[in-house]
């Protein structure tokens, strides 16, 4: 019986988290706002062939890394940007693409599963992981802290995050 109230307890408290948002804010009639001319979103596929000219090179966590050119997601496939919580309550961003940007990212990131790919942000990488799956219509990452996500919501869209009071 005890053990029984304690599965209840925890999964009351796991209904609980899923429904909380960033602040109270991230409101889920949220549709984002869309990145500031001239901020410029690129992700790219991290290369090993360092001697192609068709590669930028960029520093990441101490390291150079090449990223092949061009592009496969550019600021203009974003059409909104909003800010969110992710599984484990932590702040992230979800970019949405625009319909005609769909088909190409999806295709893009099909031929690209098992690849590492960068996420940069005015020539900065913000991030770089593994494609697991596919992805077009939208994608979620962060900045790395909550206070670095909020601050790259900010940069991207100029607007000012939602924070708790």
């Amino acid at each position: 019986m005890k053990l029984k109230r304690v599965v209840m307890l925890l999964l009351a408290g796991l209904l609980l988290a899923a429904c909380t948002r960033l602040g109270g804010g991230a409101d889920p009639a949220d549709n984002g706002a869309a990145p500031l001319p001239g901020v410029r979103v690129l992700m790219r596929e991290v290369t090993d062939d360092t001697r192609n000219p068709a590669t930028t090179r960029l520093p990441w966590n101490g390291a150079m890394l090449a990223l092949a050119e061009p592009p496969f997601v550019q600021t203009e496939d974003i059409e909104a940007l909003r800010l969110d919580v992710d599984a484990n309550g932590q702040p992230v961003l979800m970019a949405r693409f625009t319909d005609e940007a769909a088909p190409r990212i999806q295709q893009a990131t099909t031929s690209r599963i098992g690849r590492r790919v960068a996420l940069t942000v005015d020539g900065r990488v913000i991030t770089v992981a593994t494609v697991a799956g596919s992805f077009g219509h939208s994608m979620q990452f962060s900045g790395g802290g909550p206070a670095e996500t909020r601050e790259l919501y900010r940069q991207i869209t100029g607007k000012a995050p939602v924070t708790s009071q």
